[in-house]
């Protein structure tokens, strides 16, 4: 049994603001409102799309406050909580979660889209040829769509090490006709090695830094990949290579022995978690002096970041809720290389003021 929503006036493609010399390209467009395909139970299929569809048009009054509880609210009623969500986010791309999940339900039921501002680096970057790395991808929102037509049918692999959120990704990738690789591993510094990882939600699994130590975490022990083997993995190319390091505090340990970022072109998107007062990652890329690094705001402009003064500004900013939806996604180029020049050209990047 399946409820769907069919495109309709409100369901027009989102489509990223153009910029100065930005490509022509219009494919990156995101259905504002997805159509969305509900399965699972008879009850589920008739009362769970009519909810999360009301639920989201309150959102948008409340600011959204409240949406999550009442995902998980929702999740403990008789057969709903086992639903499926599959969203069209974009032509060609679907994207599949559990109809009740509280991460990402809150996105695409309440119209937000995840990660605004990276969808404008991809499309100042779309004319270009590059491979990627999706590390931590979660259930594969962002492999889904850049190995999209719509985004230029990128070569992708998809790294995830936690094994249930892992099992939805490689379904997604599936449904999508298997068109991006999917790797149960943790990205780590070296290959082989066993790690234990908390698993307490999907969207925030990390690695236990000392497995001695318990605070009543759920863990799963997961074996270690490098950067360089998954360099590997891709079909050899001198392309560009995009990697997104969304690895909860473990980007340091990945980057530093990555052979692959010092011969050739490479995007980094990686986190400066707001809880890291000494914003590790970006201290330690600053420091390698083949490397500049960027943040995008909601507007889509683009500062560079010179000092980590400036990464404890934008978490300070967001905590008081300014520019809250733009997160703490900094961008790290090879200085001077494609990527560099093409965020230059088209989002205008300037210093970052406070």
């Amino acid at each position: 049994d399946k409820s769907i929503t069919r495109p309709n006036k409100t369901d027009t493609p989102l489509i990223v603001p153009p910029a100065p010399h930005a490509c022509c390209m219009d494919s990156t467009s995101l259905f504002r409102n997805p159509p969305l395909e509900i399965t699972g139970t008879p009850a589920a299929s008739k009362l769970l799309l009519p909810l999360v569809r009301c639920a989201g048009a309150l959102s948008h009054i409340t600011r959204r406050r409240g949406m999550g509880r009442f995902l998980g609210a929702v999740s403990t009623l008789p057969y709903l909580g086992e639903a499926s969500c599959k969203a069209l986010l974009a032509q060609g791309a679907s994207f599949a979660f559990p109809a009740t999940d509280t991460y990402w339900g809150f996105f695409v039921y309440s119209g937000l889209v995840y990660e605004y501002p990276l969808h404008m680096v991809f499309k100042a970057i779309c004319n270009l040829d590059f491979q990627v790395l999706d590390c931590g991808a979660n259930f594969g929102y962002w492999s889904v769509l850049l190995s999209s037509p719509a985004y230029g049918s990128k070569n992708v692999i998809a790294i995830e090490p936690a094994i249930q959120t892992f099992q939805i990704l490689r379904s997604n990738s599936t449904l999508n006709g298997n068109r991006f690789a999917c790797v149960n591993r943790a990205v780590s510094d070296c290959s082989g090695s066993v790690l234990s990882l908390v698993t307490n939600m999907h969207a925030s699994a990390r690695l236990r830094i000392h497995p001695q130590d318990s605070d009543g975490s759920r863990c799963q022990e997961v074996l270690s990949i490098s950067l360089d083997d998954l360099v590997s993995m891709l079909a050899a190319s001198p392309n560009p290579l995009v990697i997104k390091l969304d690895i909860e505090g473990h980007e340091t340990q990945a980057i530093r022995t990555a052979a692959c970022l010092r011969d050739r072109d490479v995007l980094i998107i990686y986190e400066d978690n707001a809880s890291d007062v000494l914003s590790t990652n970006t201290q330690y890329i600053l420091a390698l002096r083949e490397f500049v690094v960027y943040w995008i705001d909601d507007l889509g402009r683009c500062a560079r970041i010179t000092n980590v003064s400036e990464v404890n500004h934008i978490k300070h900013r967001r905590a008081r809720g300014v520019n809250s939806f733009a997160g703490h996604n900094f961008l790290a180029t090879t200085r001077d290389g494609k990527f560099d020049c093409l965020l230059r050209e088209t989002l205008g990047v300037r210093p970052y003021e406070n």
